[in-house]
């Protein structure tokens, strides 16, 4: 049976340093030592290596989503996952426009048209459109806000 990694984690803080700089450069076998790299992030590194390991690699749309979800808590103070659509891989979006049929492929990161990846739903639909769109909007995944429904700002002029 392993050890489990938090345990592993404090036998680390608790070495010597220059047992902790072995460690570092055993996990990081492609990379040089950096001079002076502090005890908390030589730590922290090999930590980060270890459970990496264990779980898996973070994926870039994963960072890119804690970013986003970071910067709305900082913002408001709240998260809105209600609202937030989320399609899973494979999944086809079509959307008929001026007369031409559109489909969109959901991918694991991004999405697929036009035998080309895109980010967002947003840069496609400007690419069919020539103008911005909102993305979820374009594609019927967003609905307008309903006319009996009013935003603050839209009371506060009333």
């Amino acid at each position: 049976m392993s050890v489990p990694i938090k345990q592993r984690i404090d036998e680390l803080a608790r070495l010597p340093l220059e047992d902790l700089r072995s460690e570092w450069q055993r996990w990081h076998p492609d990379k040089s030592l950096p001079n002076r790299l502090p005890r908390d992030l030589l730590l922290r590194t090999i930590a980060w290596k270890m459970q990496e390991k264990q779980f898996g690699h973070v994926s870039s749309a994963l960072i890119a989503r804690l970013d986003k979800l970071s910067g709305q808590l900082s913002g408001s103070g709240s998260l809105d996952l209600e609202r937030e659509i989320r399609l899973k891989t494979g999944t086809s979006i079509i959307r008929e426009w001026h007369g031409q049929t559109y489909r969109v492929t959901a991918l694991d990161e991004g999405f697929m048209w036009n035998e080309q990846r895109f980010e967002s739903l947003s840069e496609i639909a400007r690419a069919i459109t020539g103008v911005r769109w909102s993305g979820p909007r374009f594609f019927g995944l967003k609905q307008r806000r309903r006319s009996g429904q009013n935003s603050a700002s839209e009371l506060a002029r009333d």
